[in-house]
C-alpha cells in the first residue's frame, strides 16, 4: 500500500515538474501582436522594437506555449528530423492578399527543435 501511494505522488511530481506557466513577458503589448494578423494593419510594425528586446526570452518553450502567447503563427513549416518552424509577418505584403502566396515583408522567424522547443528567434527582411 505504501509502495502504491509513493508511486502516485511520484507520477503526480514529474507531471507537475513538466509543467510550464503560461509565458508572461513585461514590456511587450501581446493583445496588440495578436490583432494583427499577418502584420496587415501594420500594428506589429509598431511594437517590433519590444518584440525585437523580449524575443530571447521565448526560447526553451514549447510550440503550443508559443502559438498561446502570440497566436497561431502566419506560415509554419516542416523539415527533417522533426523540425518546425513559425514564421510571424511583421508588415503587410503579399501574404495579406494571397495568404498561401509567398511573402518578401520583414517577419520573424521561429525554430523548433525535434523536441519541440523554440531554440532561435530570428529577424528578417528583405532589401
Amino acid at each position: 500500500m505504501k509502495l502504491k501511494s509513493g508511486f502516485l505522488i511520484l507520477i503526480t511530481l514529474l507531471m507537475l515538474a513538466g509543467c510550464k506557466n503560461k509565458i508572461t513577458i513585461e514590456g511587450f503589448d501581446v493583445e496588440k501582436w495578436k490583432t494583427d494578423k499577418g502584420g496587415c494593419e501594420g500594428l506589429r510594425q509598431e511594437i517590433k522594437p519590444d518584440f525585437l528586446k523580449i524575443k530571447n526570452q521565448l526560447k526553451g518553450y514549447s510550440s503550443t506555449e508559443i502559438i498561446e502567447y502570440l497566436g497561431r503563427p502566419d506560415k509554419e513549416d516542416l523539415r527533417s528530423r522533426n523540425q518546425k518552424f513559425f514564421y510571424y509577418y511583421l508588415e503587410p505584403g503579399k501574404h495579406c492578399d494571397e495568404p498561401r502566396g509567398v511573402s518578401k515583408a520583414e517577419k520573424i522567424t521561429i525554430r523548433f527543435s525535434a523536441m519541440n522547443l523554440a531554440t532561435e528567434i530570428n529577424y528578417s527582411f528583405v532589401e
